[in-house]
């Protein structure tokens, strides 16, 4: 018989394991799902929801347990997702605790406002059902009001969380001191279980000083770029929160998403100067927008920073689009060509060369070159060969003194990194740059090969993706997938996306402020 006494004679209490749960934490739906390993975890997960498949062979915890930031042990949990904090980042993020510990991250409070609201639309307008398990929303309200039950919650002491919220950031003064703690003070104000709400935001005056940002009326230069870059530029202030908006549409439109970790995007040549980082979370962005504030910021004199709207002066930078195109990811896939698809251009050689010179194209470097750090690399196709004698045809490529075979071309999506690389070498002027008509004039003439051999394959994907989902009994997901090929299968949608004009992205360059009518 085990003993279950201490050394002072104290017997030891041992709580009883508790029964895990029958959704997936991070999807909210049903099916195989595996169990954390933690002590007294109840979570669970698909396989296909977590950055790395567990091994059998050894114990898995889950993301919950560590802070999403900076992967220290989580002393701060989100209800609703694995979102977790240590107590080091939390006051540089948004996090509401409802109850002790537990509250809610500024993904999920969003969506547990509209479900205790009953409300129909979120902030933007847009529509929301909550209602019924074929969507997201409606699978999150079945598992929050389950967590709710769980957890001893009930409607009132969310929406004085809320309130509470609302209250402390509309009074403070300055948002950088709503609530500035020490370690200390953490500690003390988290050891209780009460129900009362507590919003932390950062002090983030060391950070802004240790970026020197160069400011044109109310926003940061890079800030403003950004906002031009997507025809959303204005002279007067945008909200911290709609910028956020604006953000995390333009990294969904660009598929910028890590594609192990949806939570996580990589910051292309538009949003890196913003954030100055590689790879970020999306709870990240409201909190760094701050600095790119003219009137959150030091750097401003105190009569410019008193007014409640600044306006470009006519001595600022004027941000004009330049003739040239972006070297962007966006702008890239535009005219990137694929291995299967070359070689369906190939069965018509009468038109295969005009197609595929000056396309982009995805190229193995050689493994005995100790210089080249990556296996693969953006190239533009310059040229085409045809060997007679063998029936063969090859390549001439940027970079490459050898004209390449179809077959060593990659049948897989770019990088970022790989399109970083790109754009370093036309800077250095080791490949011409691209006009923004020159381009154009190209995406047009591949438009309709891109966009058939896209539907092909993506159907296929879907299918596959089907079959998985309905072994697995993972319904919402299925249904979804469903949904998305039926409506791909019209011929409807397919004329659709064939007469969508390619656009393209032009270079931006910052010039004097001129004023014609001055002049």
């Amino acid at each position: 018989m085990p003993n279950n006494s201490t050394s002072g004679g104290k017997k030891r209490k041992l709580c009883p394991p508790k029964e895990p749960e029958d959704w997936c934490f991070e999807c909210k739906d049903g099916g195989k799902v595996i169990v954390c390993d933690r002590r007294n975890c109840v979570k669970v997960y698909h396989t296909d929801c977590v950055p790395v498949t567990p091994r059998k062979d050894k114990s898995w915890i889950c993301a919950w347990h560590y802070c999403y930031e900076c992967k220290e042990s989580a002393k701060f949990y989100c209800l609703g997702c694995p979102n977790a904090l240590c107590k080091e980042c939390l006051p540089s993020s948004e996090f509401i605790t409802v109850k002790g510990d537990k509250g809610l991250c500024c993904d999920c409070a969003p969506l547990v406002k509209i479900i205790e609201q009953n409300l129909e639309r979120d902030s933007q307008g847009n529509k929301i059902s909550v209602n019924g398990r074929d969507t997201y929303e409606g699978l999150f309200k079945e598992y929050w009001e389950i967590i709710k039950l769980n957890e001893g919650l009930t409607s009132d002491d969310i929406s004085a969380a809320e309130t509470n919220y609302n209250k402390v950031v509309k009074n403070s003064p300055d948002q950088s001191k709503v609530i500035d703690v020490d370690k200390e003070s953490q500690n003390d104000s988290m050891s209780s279980d009460g129900n009362e709400a507590f919003v932390y935001k950062h002090n983030s005056t060391k950070r802004k000083q240790s970026r020197s940002l160069e400011f044109m009326g109310w926003g940061s230069k890079p800030l403003l770029s950004f906002l031009a870059s997507i025809g959303k530029f204005s002279t007067e202030p945008l909200s911290q929160w709609g910028i956020r908006t604006l953000v995390c549409e333009y990294i969904e439109k660009n598929n910028l998403y890590l594609s192990q970790d949806k939570k996580k995007f990589l910051l292309d040549e538009k949003l890196f100067p913003i954030f100055g980082k590689k790879v970020m979370s999306k709870n990240q962005i409201y909190p760094l927008l701050e600095l790119h504030y003219a009137e959150k910021s030091g750097d401003r004199d105190g009569e410019e920073s008193s007014k409640g709207k600044l306006k470009l002066e006519k001595e600022d930078l004027s941000i004009k689009a330049s003739r040239f195109a972006s070297i962007s990811a966006s702008n890239i896939r535009l005219i990137y060509l694929r291995q299967r698809l070359v070689l369906e251009l190939s069965k018509q050689l009468e038109s295969f060369t005009g197609k595929v010179v000056g396309a982009f194209v995805r190229v193995k470097m050689d493994s005995s070159d100790c210089k080249q750090t990556r296996s693969y690399h953006l190239v533009r196709v310059t040229g085409v060969v045809l060997e007679d004698d063998v029936k063969r045809i090859l390549l001439q490529v940027s970079f490459m003194s050898k004209a390449i075979p179809i077959s060593e071309l990659s049948d897989n999506d770019f990088t970022e990194q790989e399109c970083e690389d790109l754009r370093l070498k036309v800077k250095a002027n080791l490949l011409q740059k691209l006009t923004v008509v020159e381009l154009q004039e190209k995406a047009k003439s591949l438009h309709e090969d891109i966009t058939k051999h896209w539907i092909a394959t993506r159907l296929t994907y879907l299918q596959n993706q089907i079959d998985r989902a309905n072994l697995r009994g993972r319904q919402r997901e299925k249904f979804a997938l469903l949904d998305e090929r039926e409506e791909l299968q019209q011929p409807w949608k397919q004329e659709e996306l064939l007469k969508r004009v390619p656009s393209v992205s032009p270079e931006f360059t910052t010039e004097p402020h001129n004023d014609p009518e001055e002049n």
